[in-house]
C-alpha cells in the first residue's frame, strides 16, 4: 500500500515538476522575444528574428560579472540575403561608372584590402568591367546564405529593460542600425 501511494505521489510530483519547468521557461528569453526595439514597434523581436533566419535558437546566460545576456543565433536565408543586397546596394547603379567607383570606395572602407584582392582574382570574365565584377562578387559574399549569426541583448539592472549589445556574422555591414533595418524589412 505504501509503495502504491509513494508511486502515485511521485507520479503527481513528476507531472507538476515537468509542467512547471516547461511552463515557466526562460523569463529573460521571453522578455526579449516579446519585447520591441525602438523604432520597430510594429512587431516583436522574437517574431522578426524567428521569421528572418533559419534554425533560430534563443538562450540566456549570466556573465562572470553577473550580467544577464540573451543570445539569438540563426542562419542567413536566401530571402534575407536578397533583402540585404537590395538594401545595401540600393543606391548603386552598376551600369554607371561613377556609382561603381563610389561602391568600390565604400567597399574598400569595409572589406580588408587583401580580401578585395582575393575577390578580384575570382572575377567573372564575362563581366564588362573588373570594377562591376568586383562589386557583384562582394554582393554575393555580403550576408552569405547559410552563414551563422549571433545577436545579444543585455538585461539591465532594473530587470525590466534591455539593450542590444552584440551583433556578429553580418559580413561587410559596418552599422548595427543597418543590420536591424534589414532584419525588420
Amino acid at each position: 500500500m505504501i509503495n502504491k501511494r509513494l508511486r502515485s505521489f511521485l507520479s503527481v510530483f513528476w507531472v507538476i515538476t515537468v509542467f512547471t519547468i516547461v511552463g515557466c521557461g526562460d523569463s529573460a528569453v521571453k522578455m526579449i522575444k516579446n519585447g520591441t526595439m525602438q523604432g520597430y514597434e510594429t512587431t516583436t523581436i522574437g517574431k522578426a528574428f524567428d521569421a528572418s533566419f533559419e534554425k533560430p535558437t534563443w538562450r540566456s546566460f549570466e556573465t562572470d560579472k553577473g550580467e544577464k545576456i540573451v543570445e539569438f543565433s540563426g542562419i542567413i536565408t536566401q530571402k534575407l540575403h536578397d533583402t540585404a543586397i537590395a538594401y545595401l546596394y540600393r543606391d548603386f547603379d552598376l551600369n554607371n561608372g561613377i556609382s561603381v567607383l563610389y561602391a568600390l570606395s565604400a567597399i574598400n572602407n569595409i572589406v580588408p584590402q587583401d580580401e578585395i584582392l582575393e575577390i578580384a582574382k575570382t572575377i567573372d570574365k564575362g563581366e564588362k568591367s573588373k570594377e562591376r565584377a568586383l562589386v557583384l562578387a562582394v554582393q554575393e559574399l555580403s550576408w552569405e546564405v547559410g552563414s551563422p549569426v549571433i545577436v545579444q541583448w543585455a538585461i539591465l539592472a532594473d530587470g525590466e529593460t534591455f539593450q542590444l549589445v552584440a551583433i556578429e556574422g553580418f559580413r561587410y555591414t559596418p552599422d548595427a542600425s543597418m543590420i536591424i533595418d534589414i532584419i525588420y524589412s
